[in-house]
């Protein structure tokens, strides 16, 4: 029968309440009768109404001292009990001073024994108390994740998530107590998305931590933990998804919990250094220059306040340098890039490689190596940045590495293939760079963010194969993947200006290869709108007013009109002044601003401008070769100037540099490259020149093969350097009355036409044939007629099929256009086809040959 004192809860509390435990023990075998369930039931209920922890730990222990002397007796339950609390605070010490040395050593072995004496506390206190039991697992959990970002072992964050689930789910947690484990968790849960990008972790993580918070009320002390805990997973889902709504909620939250701690030292360092990520992420998505400058502010806080030799030290380290890297690539301070270097080294140096941060660090680490050699020229720089960034990528299993990483592989490799651009490694680089690249858009979701960044890269990387092999695919997809980047950049980003840059020189490749006057409209537009977006102080902005100038600079070439060669001009000498003199850059567009200076010579009769265009164009190249830079494109520029006088023909020294600088670019450049073919074109060119000033008969010869080679490989490249070159070689051995080597070269020219009319007839521009071919078919037929009447013939009668064709359009816009803005071509093409029109009425009238006959 049960004593009425059963009922009474005043024994049980005071035996939790005894002064020691031999008291304890004493009162126990006076009162057997609170040997019960019941009692048990009773003491958990009151552990659940404790507000502090360390009272609800006393409940939940005595509660779980009952259950051990009702299974074993009152003097061998004591007896277990003080046992096992005795190991467990031993093992609790031995891990906390191991875990303390990992801390300060980055050594693993401690952190190893830290993490078997965590997993010897969790088996030594299952069955115990609910605190214990919770608190064991809670360690464990936190250890294995330690552990995980140590050394990236995945099965060390399956087994992490599964001890903080368990913790979480032990009942009977006040509300600081559960306000730590479900931090911990949803750590848990966002690092192993970050693993696996599974993002059910993520949306995991982010419903525990809002439901936690709906429960406490406004005033509770816990609420700055979870806000922050809440800020960085809603921060992560727009780094993937982005939803901008996720960043602001992320922002708000990681304020109100950074006013909450102000005054809590200790923990605010990680408060700032969360909001102060929120910040640069939201500079990187609007560019308002305010949010860079409170976020490094922020991270400077975040670090003096974060103790010398923590983890957390390292992480502020690293995104303290992330930002300054930012800010680096807006002002070109040099200053922001020595700090970041200098920063990101040390987190790189004391993190563990395999560890997410450690290879975080390595990526970033990376990125700034890569800027240090575009500010500094020095190749080691770039060296190092692809070690790193090759080293973060072994450390993944074969098909596992994340976009970021492939991306940073992939730019780093594309830079070193533009500085090694005529080594016999440069097309392996290359190669790679796109592997990478396209292994990045495929990993990153579309509505990432950081998509239309990939896509950038990998457009670029997909027109600079085409350079060099041109392939006509790859052409194609650079300017696909180059549009799609430019749809889903926002108007306010930082990459707007890059974008469209990208986007308006690879149109402007394809308008090189086909003279659609669609795509050099378009890049035009582009370009235009490149300059108009880009601030007057941007790094880009040189490089936009570049590409700007060159493409005007082709739409004088077909218009002939003088104010877009002198905005051409203009431009190029604005963009040199802008761009650093010991810059990459600065020699590319000196370069291009000598060919402009030389054109508007050419123009003018302006020997001054000429000689203004040499010294510029020698200076350039002595500063490039003395880089190590490549050279083949300026020594072709170069050349051509020298080949190119005002008012007489070139003198035999000009001609003879022209030659040896043309032999070098020749030399030093894949024949399979588009450039390639014109550099060993204008090398034909340049001995048939010397050839006519001094007779020397191996000029002719050699002159002769190098047009005849370039043709060749024209055909596939460039169909109108094609028929230039064949046309070349015609006209040369018509001058010295070769007729069956100008035959020869007209046969080459015909086919280049035909394949030329033929691509501009699915397309509504003619202007390309128009402007050069008038008069091959007239001038074939002139010399085929000593050697083949029927070749004659039928060399008119495709002439007189191409130009028929045309005059059916003569209403069309493109003809209408050529009238307005070239009278004097449209009088000659009027003329041309009036003339051949009544050539072929004559000869069709008596043929000399027969006629195909009707099928």
């Amino acid at each position: 029968m049960t004593d009425a004192r059963e009922n009474d809860p005043e024994p049980l509390t005071s035996w939790v309440n005894q002064p020691d435990w031999p008291a304890s023990e004493a009162f126990l075998n006076d009162h057997l009768d609170l040997l019960t369930e019941q009692s048990v039931r009773r003491l958990h209920r009151l552990a659940d109404a404790q507000p502090r922890a360390t009272t609800a730990l006393k409940a939940d222990d005595h509660a779980w001292l009952l259950q051990l002397c009702r299974r074993h007796g009152v003097a061998a339950g004591y007896a277990e009990y003080h046992r096992v609390v005795d190991r467990a605070r031993q093992l609790r010490s031995n891990a906390e001073a191991a875990e303390r040395e990992f801390i300060f050593t980055s050594d693993p072995v401690p952190l190893e024994r830290a993490l078997a004496a965590a997993r010897e506390i969790d088996e030594l206190l299952t069955g115990t108390s609910r605190s214990r039991i919770r608190g064991a697992r809670l360690d464990l959990g936190r250890m294995l994740l330690r552990r995980f970002r140590q050394a990236g072992t995945e099965a060390d964050l399956d087994e992490s998530v599964a001890a903080l689930r368990a913790a979480w789910l032990v009942p009977g947690a006040g509300a600081r107590t559960q306000a730590v484990v479900t931090e911990a968790l949803a750590a848990a849960l966002r690092t192993r998305f970050e693993a696996t990008r599974d993002e059910r972790d993520l949306q995991r993580a982010i419903d525990v931590l809002a439901s936690s918070l709906a429960a406490l009320p406004e005033d509770s002390a816990t609420r700055p933990g979870l806000l922050g805990a809440l800020g960085q997973a809603l921060r992560l889902r727009y780094t993937v998804g982005g939803d901008p709504d996720d960043l602001e909620r992320a922002i708000r939250a990681f304020t109100d919990a950074k006013d909450w701690i102000d005054d809590v030292l200790t923990l605010r360092p990680a408060r700032l250094g969360d909001l102060a990520t929120g910040l640069m992420q939201r500079y990187q998505a609007t560019t308002q220059q305010e949010d860079l400058g409170r976020a490094i502010t922020a991270f400077g806080e975040a670090l003096a306040g974060a103790a010398a030799g923590s983890p957390d030290r390292d992480a502020h380290a690293l995104n303290m340098g992330t930002a300054l890297l930012l800010r680096y690539n807006e002002t070109r301070a040099v200053e922001d890039l020595n700090a970041a270097q200098d920063l990101l080294s040390e987190a790189v140096t004391r993190l563990h490689p395999s560890s997410p941060l450690g290879r975080t660090a390595r990526n970033t680490l990376s990125m700034c190596l890569r800027d240090r050699y575009h500010q500094s020229g020095d190749p080691a720089f770039l060296d190092a940045a692809v070690e790193q960034a090759e080293a973060v990528l072994d450390g993944y299993p074969r098909g596992t590495a994340p976009a970021e990483c492939l991306a940073q592989l992939g730019a780093v490799l594309a830079t070193r293939m533009r500085r090694d651009a005529e080594s016999t490694t440069a097309a392996t680089d290359l190669d790679r760079a796109v592997h990478c690249y396209d292994r990045a858009v495929a990993a990153t979701p579309h509505e990432s963010p950081k998509r239309p960044d990939r896509l950038t890269g990998l457009g670029i990387c997909l027109a600079e194969r085409y350079l060099r092999r041109g392939t006509v695919a790859d052409l194609d997809r650079a300017i696909e993947s180059l549009r799609v980047a430019a749809r889903k950049t926002p108007s306010r980003s930082l990459n707007t200006a890059t974008d469209r840059l990208s986007l308006g020189n690879v149109l402007w490749l394809r308008y090189a290869r086909n003279h659609r006057l669609d795509d050099l409209d378009a890049a035009l537009e582009v370009l235009r709108g490149a300059v108009d977006v880009g601030r007057e102080d941007s790094a880009e902005r040189p490089v936009c007013l570049n590409s700007l100038a060159i493409a005007l600079a082709e739409r004088h070439a077909w218009t002939g009109r003088t104010n877009d060669l002198d905005d051409c001009v203009d431009l190029f000498r604005q963009a040199r002044l802008a761009t650093p003199s010991d810059g990459p850059e600065h020699a590319e567009i000196s370069g291009n601003l000598g060919t402009a200076l030389r054109n508007q010579a050419a123009l003018l009769g302006s020997e001054s401008l000429r000689a203004e265009s040499l010294a510029l164009l020698r200076t350039t190249l002595a500063t490039v070769i003395a880089r190590g830079m490549p050279s083949a494109g300026l020594r072709h520029t170069l050349a051509s100037t020298l080949l190119t006088a005002t008012s007489a023909p070139p003198l035999p020294p000009a001609v003879d540099e022209a030659i040896d600088l043309l032999k070098t670019a020749v030399a030093v450049t894949p024949e399979t490259s588009v450039d390639a073919v014109r550099y060993r074109a204008n090398l034909g060119h340049a001995h048939h020149i010397r050839h006519r000033l001094t007779g020397d008969a191996q000029d002719l010869r050699n002159g002769t093969e190098h047009l005849r080679t370039a043709t060749a490989a024209a055909v596939d490249t460039d169909l109108e350097l094609a028929a230039d070159t064949a046309l070349e070689r015609a006209d040369w051995a018509r001058e010295l009355g070769d007729r069956p080597a100008a035959a020869d070269a007209y046969r080459d020219a015909l086919k280049a036409v035909r394949a030329l009319v033929g691509e501009q007839a699915t397309r509504g521009q003619k202007e390309g044939w128009l402007r050069r071919m008038t008069d091959v078919h007239i001038e074939a037929a002139d010399t085929f007629r000593y050697t083949d009447a029927a070749e004659a013939g039928a060399a008119l009668e495709l002439g007189r099929g191409v130009l028929l064709t045309e005059l059916l359009d003569l209403s069309s816009p493109d003809l209408d256009r050529l009238a307005r803005e070239r009278p004097d071509l449209h009088a000659r093409f009027r003329h041309r086809a009036d003339r051949l029109a009544g050539l072929l009425a004559a000869t069709l009238a008596k043929p000399a040959f027969p006629l195909p006959q009707a099928t």
